[in-house]
């Protein structure tokens, strides 16, 4: 099973022998040029360690297409869909029209789109999920 490096740091930092423990801390004063306390380093571990692995599982999330024989988007609904080795960023499916795909981002203008394998949902835009974290 796969570890992250930071989780493995974050383990071994709360086995770790008093003698040891100044010696790192002495060693990140060093190099880094900060007084740091044990207490202080593992719960930056352990802060960079949930912000590694959130970063880890959105990435996971990323790339999750799903076949268009096993689930549809909701009517209408803006997604990206795949079709061969080409990625449509603005499509969308209705029963009654099909797959299409806009022709210029944010247009009313829809082609028609053909033979497509797997869609997804579109990405949050840049920003979005930092304006939900401060609130």
């Amino acid at each position: 099973m796969w570890e992250s490096p930071i989780l493995i740091c974050q383990t071994a930092m709360n086995g770790i022998t008093t003698e040891i423990d100044g010696q790192i801390i002495a060693e990140i004063k060093t190099q880094v040029g900060i007084d740091i306390n044990k207490e202080e380093l593992i719960r930056v571990i352990n802060h960079d360690r949930d912000s590694y692995n959130k970063g880890y599982n959105d990435g996971l999330n990323a790339d999750r297409w799903i076949p268009v024989d096993r689930e549809l988007p909701k009517e209408n609904e803006t997604v990206m869909a795949s079709c061969g080795q080409c990625v449509f960023p603005e499509a969308r499916y209705s029963k009654k029209d099909g797959w299409e795909w806009a022709y210029e981002s944010g247009s009313d203008y829809w082609e028609e789109l053909y033979d497509v394998e797997a869609w997804q949902p579109l990405p949050k835009p840049y920003g979005a999920e930092r304006e939900e974290e401060d609130e």
